[in-house]
């Protein structure tokens, strides 16, 4: 007897406008980016610049995940790619960067508008093991931030151009996140706005990605978006919940959008992991027992067999690869158009056999332009025979815990907490459940550390659990 294990995984996703540019360098890896619609503007076929894999990931972001991702390595080839003249209005990119490396010396961009002018300069830089972000209008002395930015680690990057007709009027913005995606553009940015006189070009006319003049960078730049505004240039403007649950024998996919631009509908897509949790074994990863009772929020890597380090976004980019099967259209939703109110959205696979999925959503506008949700991955095991009560985890904890368990049939179940002195200080859950896998954060603010008792009871069968607070 087989049944459905499933995670229970929110993720943000977004509906885009129209974008003047979408770039996830979904191109195989070990390509010459020249290969894709760019062009070499400087030192070409210099240490080319390569796609490499797998892409980056930041929660939110509609182009984590979608692709793989173009390296800036050393010295070498600087690349541009054209987009339409834009003149007298605002230009915003947004795109994901990872930087592995920086010099510590001269202040040198990597990604700029046009490639001769070279306005709307992103630098970096690093010192004392920590790295600063810049930006320059033009040609005058970068601005940069103070150097409280961590190596290895994803960051959001916002550059917004203001070009204007007449001379040294243009300004230069910078926005840095370090987590979240905010739906509309800060009130003040990170940098900037930077209005230093200077020769100003008569239009914006392509996107450009610099190796500068330095041995020592590394940089990996991914999910790459121009527009004439925040929304535009790929940025939340509409989020979207999307879950995956139990409903039969079948997982039910739900979404929910805040607001809909030009929304032709959703495709959506599977992929069946080859790298299987099998049952009964243990997930030495995320250092949890799997089997009859795994479930897991562990992502793994699309294309290689290095995880993320979620707290920090952390990736390390490895040429060892795990082979998964393609992803796979399996239905279509339609899309509400254009709405100012939140809409819902459902879809049921019926699956035959367990395994190890991914799911994910491609929302398509009419236009054609669209964006992937991130992956959300699902666990197909054995049901155990009867209603448990699984180990939380982790333990010891602090201040939280995640706490499984299995119904078998449907039913009114509770979790209560008690004290040592067998007093009862919280309330987990006391509801009528659908039969399957739960789970529950029993966060443990306000508590004081010591063992509690965890009782479960279902059905006139109760369990327990001792949990340790240590904090």
């Amino acid at each position: 007897m087989w049944g459905y294990l499933c995670c229970f995984v929110f993720v943000s996703s977004s509906l885009l406008s129209q974008t003047i540019l979408l770039e996830d360098f979904n191109h195989p890896a070990g390509d010459a980016l020249t290969s894709h619609g760019w062009s070499a503007h400087g030192s070409a076929g210099t240490n080319t610049v390569t796609i490499v894999s797998p892409g980056l990931t930041y929660a939110g972001h509609p182009g984590s995940g979608a692709g793989n991702a173009a390296r800036l390595y050393s010295t070498g080839e600087d690349v541009g790619r054209p987009i339409s003249n834009l003149s007298d209005t605002d230009v915003y990119v947004s795109f994901l960067v990872f930087i592995q490396d920086a010099t510590t010396s001269l202040a040198e961009h990597f990604l700029h508008l046009n490639t001769a002018t070279h306005v709307g300069r992103v630098y970096v830089r690093r010192e004392s093991g920590k790295i600063a972000f810049g930006v320059a209008k033009a040609t005058e002395a970068s601005s940069f931030t103070e150097s409280v930015y961590s190596l290895n680690t994803v960051y959001l990057i916002v550059l917004r151009y203001t070009h204007q007709t007449g001379s040294d009027n243009d300004a230069v913005r910078l926005f840095v996140f370090e987590s979240g995606t905010p739906s509309s553009e800060p009130t003040g940015a990170t940098l900037g706005p930077v209005t230093s006189a200077g020769s100003e070009p008569s239009g914006i006319t392509a996107i450009a990605l610099r190796q500068g003049g330095s041995t020592v960078s590394d940089i990996i730049v991914d999910g790459l978006r121009v527009g004439t505004s925040w929304d535009e240039a790929g940025l939340p403007v509409t989020f979207s919940g999307f879950t995956a649950t139990v409903r039969g024998r079948g997982i039910e996919l739900w979404w929910r959008t805040e607001s809909e631009t030009g929304n032709y509908g959703f495709e959506i897509e599977r992929r069946e992991m080859s790298r299987e949790y099998g049952v009964g074994s243990r997930e030495k990863e995320g250092g949890r027992v799997g089997g009859n009772e795994g479930v897991t929020n562990q992502r793994q890597d699309e294309t290689t067999n290095q995880r993320q380090n979620e707290p920090t976004n952390q990736r390390n980019h490895s040429p060892s690869t795990v082979h998964h099967s393609p992803w796979s259209t399996i239905g279509f939703v339609p899309g509400s158009g254009t709405s100012s109110s939140p809409r819902d959205y459902s879809f049921v696979d019926k699956l035959n056999q367990p395994g190890r999925y991914a799911y994910r959503i491609k929302q398509i506008d009419n236009g054609g332009t669209f964006t992937y949700t991130s992956a959300l991955e699902v666990i197909i095991g054995s049901f155990p025979l009867e209603s448990t009560f699984a180990q939380n985890f982790p333990n010891p904890f602090n201040p939280s815990t995640t706490i499984r368990f299995f119904l078998q049939k449907e039913g009114r179940a509770s979790i209560c907490v008690y004290d040592g002195a067998g007093r009862m200080v919280r309330v987990l859950a006391d509801a009528f459940m659908g039969s399957g896998w739960h789970e529950i954060v029993f966060d443990a603010g306000g508590l004081a550390s010591g063992t509690y008792i965890l009782r479960f009871e279902v059905g006139g069968q109760a369990f327990v659990r001792k949990v340790a607070l240590v904090k």
